[in-house]
């Protein structure tokens, strides 16, 4: 209907607003820039903008997903999200070499495994309160990659379909992991209390909460949202801010260190700038922290 079909366009104008290095549609093509000293045949661009709208596709039905499982979205929409699911399976059915589909269907196992765990372990069972048990354990973080790993598929499949050793597919999904948690360490940092006032906890408020709960000897009640607030707060500039901007330039580091390892991106500026704006975010959140933690001790 024109009514779908105006939703659906505005979704995907908001993906691409907020994708300022044109990841998202063009990932694949400037991965294949990248490999140009290494390649020996050119890839098509027919598979380039296959590949590429693949990736767009799968971003607009996990969002779809995502909001109308966070009751935000129109339930009618799920039917949009499974065609463009679809279209991704195809793409990639297509475009992978078939002795390598597993690695396809690992990722997306991946990403529905991910999914169905922050579902049961995220969510608050009264929202506006959050007791010790409703603390999901994030560990060391992988979960954030596995939700999103689909992002690294395209790049992947330039690989397989240049014979790339596996050793150098390894760093390269490697480099997406690390990456792929540090973007969501920064989005998380900046969300936590938005998200936990909507019945989320993300890993940022899950450690927030338990140092709080730690602190304020709590652990048997249920603790309000809304009266806490303030305390949380200021928990967070003064020390959960520092774990996360240091867990956020470790997994920088690590993702710059899996992308030396990867001989086939000859050329590292592109795939270097995904990680310069995360670095600069943490950096400018030190900088927040100091003229806060001025502003409580003032006040």
């Amino acid at each position: 209907s024109t009514e779908t079909k105006a939703i659906v366009a505005k979704y995907l104008s908001s993906i691409l607003t907020h994708d300022k290095l044109s990841q998202v549609p063009l990932l694949p093509y400037f991965t294949h820039t990248a490999m140009q000293t290494t390649l020996k045949k050119k890839t098509p661009s027919e598979t380039l903008i296959e590949l590429g709208a693949s990736n767009t596709l799968g971003w607009l039905a996990y969002t779809l997903y995502d909001d109308v499982m966070d009751d935000d979205g129109d339930a009618s929409l799920i039917a949009v999200a499974n065609i463009a699911l679809r279209e991704v399976v195809e793409i990639y059915s297509r475009c992978i070499p078939a002795p390598d589909l597993h690695i396809f269907k690992m990722i997306m196992n991946g990403i529905d495994e991910a999914n169905g765990w922050e579902r049961r372990s995220c969510r608050l069972k009264n929202k506006g309160h959050v007791t010790l048990e409703d603390l999901p354990n994030y560990r060391d973080l992988s979960i954030l990659a596995e939700k999103s790993l689909g992002h690294a598929l395209g790049p992947i499949t330039l690989f397989l379909q240049c014979k790339v050793s596996q050793n150098e597919i390894k760093y390269l999904t490697k480099f997406f992991k690390h990456y792929i948690i540090a973007r969501q360490l920064n989005d998380d940092a900046h969300d936590w209390l938005e998200d936990l006032e909507h019945g989320f906890i993300n890993s940022v408020s899950a450690e927030l909460l338990a140092s709080y709960f730690k602190k304020e000897k709590v652990s048997s009640c249920r603790v309000a949202i809304s009266t806490s607030k303030n305390k949380l707060q200021k928990l967070f500039w003064n020390e959960t801010i520092d774990s996360v901007c240091k867990r956020i330039f470790c997994e920088c580091k690590l993702a710059t260190d899996a992308l030396n390892r990867t001989a086939s991106i000859s050329d590292k500026t592109y795939y270097l700038s995904l990680l310069k704006p995360i670095r600069m975010a943490g950096e400018k959140a030190i900088v927040e922290r100091d003229k806060t933690k001025e502003f409580l001790k003032a006040y």
